[in-house]
């Protein structure tokens, strides 16, 4: 017996609309997100960020014609088709897609200020290379995602679990959820 614990809820900020799930299972999560659109008809962008934090170490994309390491030292910024990319690995963590989705991914240097988020860092300006995963939306419809993230796993587990995930998505919509 495998103990499971969900999260989910209803995202609405301004003209921005989704369900978003999480599925905790003992040694991996499904995140899936339905309904997502926007009633804004000038929204240019619409996206959900798979992980953003500090490069660390190399990143391993598996495509469905090969596999790719990038290295810390080549800065990227890669924009994937609808069923092109399968997984991501990233810092012990791997990000498995089980739908097809536009993803775009970098590994350059961003610039940012704390202040936004702690006074106490008032004017500081820190910059840093950053590894950043997100799907892509198309504005004006409405939009899903599916992925299951690996934590603690090795880009060859990853691959692995890949080439035959043991999950099936049974339904992942707007009723659904």
């Amino acid at each position: 017996r495998q103990d499971v614990l969900c999260t989910t809820m209803e995202l609405q900020r301004d003209s921005l609309h989704a369900f978003k799930s999480n599925f905790f299972f003992d040694d991996l999560i499904v995140a899936l997100g339905s309904d997502i659109r926007s009633a804004d008809p000038a929204q240019r962008e619409i996206f959900t960020t798979l992980d953003q934090n500090h490069l660390r170490g190399d990143v391993t994309v598996g495509t469905s014609s090969a596999t790719t390491r990038i290295a810390p030292s080549e800065p990227r910024l890669e924009r994937f088709l609808p069923g092109e990319l399968r997984w991501v690995h990233h810092d012990k963590r791997g990000y498995v897609l089980l739908d097809d989705a536009r993803i775009r991914l970098s590994t350059l240097e961003q610039i940012g200020k704390w202040d936004a988020i702690d006074p106490f860092f008032q004017n500081a300006v820190d910059s840093a290379r950053i590894f950043k995963c997100r799907i892509n939306h198309t504005p004006g419809t409405t939009n899903s995602y599916a992925y299951a993230l690996l934590p603690g796993r090795t880009a060859e587990q990853t691959a692995r679990f890949a080439e035959k995930p043991q999950v099936e998505i049974l339904s992942n919509d707007a009723r659904c959820q």
